[in-house]
């Protein structure tokens, strides 16, 4: 599909395309390599002389996730299993992805791993890391 308007003058001309894919598809169907079905989204923040990161995990259980903090990254693996209630149903329409996730999350500066404090709450998984610094 070619989309086309009317500039100003002296505007350039663009031929914009668009290739629509069916909504139905999840990434796996039209990026046969996506590494992995479902990734969290991740905010950082920095507090003081810690760091806070923030996980989305809706529908996770605390047994399903994985977390190995080391000086300077963060390795988070699990997975997010499909709702039971959904057994026995058949779908109109699905959305959302299940399956096993593995995401490797870089800090902005090196903490001290064995000063982590994590819990999950309300879908969030919060990671909380004391940021190492230089005796002098």
């Amino acid at each position: 599909m070619t989309s086309r308007y009317k500039a100003s003058k002296g505007a350039k001309k663009i031929d914009v395309s668009f290739r629509h894919e069916p909504e139905e598809k999840g990434m796996r169907e039209v990026f046969p390599s996506w590494p992995s079905p479902w990734i969290p989204r991740v905010d950082i923040m920095e507090r003081g002389e810690e760091l806070v990161v923030e996980i989305e995990m809706p529908g996770i259980e605390p047994h399903d996730i994985s977390i190995t903090v080391h000086a300077n990254r963060i390795d988070l693996k699990g997975k997010k299993r499909e709702d039971e209630r959904a057994r026995g149903g058949h779908y109109i329409r699905l959305e959302r992805e299940y399956g096993q996730f593995s995401r490797f999350i870089p800090l902005p500066c090196l903490v001290f791993p064995d000063h982590t404090v994590a819990w999950l709450e309300d879908g969030v998984l919060t990671i909380r890391l004391k940021k190492y610094k230089k005796e002098k």
